[in-house]
């Protein structure tokens, strides 16, 4: 099928192939000839027939198609690289575990889920800031009336709680922020525009599931703490008008905006808590980041007009070889 011939981790690999041909991992914007997405833009239709190349799409389903396309290119090809583990290099990397949990209210037997969420999608339109959002996601949800849960120790359907809790935190995460809410009688979608205040640094140990928390031991009492990255910015009314652009904190810890070819600096003052962010990235911090000393916190640095030399590192992972070898040709 034509849908199977687009390896969206071989297209990706190319791009940055292309952005670091230098040694070093440095750029040269003059030097060298510019890194274009449009080959990967041809093909977008078989990453999902929602897009049509030439057409505006939503970002946060391209991005939840592409981890998924991520997924699978590697796993087509069993790419291994933990081989006691079952979970894919790029569930290693990107999104969170979550674990669904259901209490029965009348025997009190736990049940649960776990699945892989690429992107969490918060809804903002009664909330002021991330915290609130975030918070109502991970609520307890009380499941009655046409809702009730079939539980297996008493036999019969029951009213119940469930409550999401998160089992495993990957180093980077993304929050997409709901701003457009589809009528379906009318069929018609307008935009939240609301003001969403997200914070530079996150901690979501209040969400992780008592029960798995040994788990995350990379970080030891600073494994939950997250950073902010990246902010997709949407401006305009409609999901399939408008512009987007994005912020980027650049490996020297300095912010950027990149709209479209041009990539200008900017202070961390204007990333955070912009009118139109669409989707937050945060980053899992090490624990050696956390503090500059016992008594000093880490801060943003300030502002710095210094062009950006340095992006991806150019690291080859032999792991992967299998996968762009059979691909080579699309």
């Amino acid at each position: 099928m034509a849908t199977n011939k687009l390896c969206s981790f071989c297209t990706l690999h190319r791009i940055i192939r292309d952005i670091h041909r230098e040694p070093r991992n440095k750029y040269n914007s003059l030097n060298s000839p510019h890194a274009t997405a449009e080959p990967f833009a041809q093909q977008i239709e078989q990453l999902s027939p929602t897009f049509t190349f030439g057409e505006q799409g939503d970002p946060s389903e391209f991005l939840i198609f592409l981890l998924d396309r991520l997924v699978s290119c590697l796993k087509i090809n069993e790419v291994i690289v933990d081989i006691n583990s079952s979970i894919q290099p790029i569930q290693q990397i990107f999104g969170l575990n979550i674990v669904s949990i259901i209490e029965c209210k009348i025997c009190f037997k736990r049940s649960s889920v776990d699945t892989w969420e690429s992107i969490l999608s918060l809804p903002i339109s009664s909330y002021s800031n991330l915290n609130e959002s975030r918070s109502v996601y991970f609520s307890i949800e009380e499941l009655k009336n046409g809702d009730l849960y079939s539980c297996s120790n008493c036999g019969k359907r029951v009213p119940s709680n469930k409550i999401f809790k998160i089992n495993k935190g990957s180093p980077v995460i993304f929050f997409h922020l709901k701003r457009f809410d589809h009528n379906v009688k009318l069929n018609s979608t307008r935009k939240i525009n609301v003001v969403i205040a997200y914070p530079e640094t996150i901690i979501l140990d209040y969400y992780f599931d008592e029960t798995n928390r040994q788990s995350n031991k990379e970080n030891e009492d600073y494994s939950f703490i997250y950073k902010l990255n990246s902010v997709i910015v949407h401006q305009g009314e409609y999901v399939t008008n408008g512009h987007e652009f994005a912020y980027v904190r650049a490996p020297d810890g300095y912010w950027y905006k990149a709209d479209d070819e041009l990539a200008t600096p900017v202070h961390l003052d204007s990333v955070l808590n912009h009118n139109d962010a669409y989707i937050l990235c945060y980053v899992k911090m090490p624990q050696d980041s956390i503090y500059l000393s016992d008594d000093e916190p880490i801060s943003s640095p300030i502002y710095t007009s210094s062009i950006l030399i340095s992006s991806t590192p150019t690291v080859s992972y032999k792991c992967f070889d299998k996968a762009c070898d059979i691909y080579e040709d699309v």
